[in-house]
């Protein structure tokens, strides 16, 4: 095996261990009767709010310049894409529901198709977009 490969692999495979042994120790604590339902709805609310910005801002800092923004190119252009077939599918979703079952809510559906199947796909794209490791195997000097 080449070491750009096993640099690619184990650049995909560390984000995803991290998450297990993270829910592996959130469900230990649950069963261990540490975590009650309001503090796991607290953490989450923490988390979504407070933490994911912070991390996406932080991955996104180091590796920001002027440089890199050209290199960047694709990333903008599949979330607007993303969007854009989200709006597209609300748009015929309105259409063939008919304006009498959605009266009023047309903005609320459109919105919802527009951004509702992102998810957590910018996080994952900084990680990746950040990595130094794959920064000679995108073509990119660092």
């Amino acid at each position: 095996m080449s070491s750009q490969f096993r640099t690619v692999v184990s650049s995909a495979v560390k984000p995803v261990v991290k998450v297990l042994v993270i829910c592996m120790a959130g469900q230990g604590l649950k069963r261990a009767g540490k975590f009650t339902k309001e503090t796991r709805t607290g953490i989450t609310q923490i988390l979504i709010t407070l933490l994911i910005p912070s991390f996406l801002f932080m991955k996104l800092l180091h590796s920001f310049s002027a440089e890199n923004l050209y290199n960047w190119w694709s990333m903008p252009t599949f979330v607007a894409w993303n969007a854009c077939c989200g709006f597209v599918m609300g748009t015929l979703l309105l259409r063939f529901a008919g304006p009498e079952r959605i009266q009023g809510q047309q903005g609320l559906v459109l919105a919802c198709c527009t951004v509702g199947n992102m998810g957590m796909l910018p996080l994952s794209l900084a990680d990746a977009a950040c990595n130094p490791d794959l920064e000679k195997f995108a073509g990119r000097e660092g």
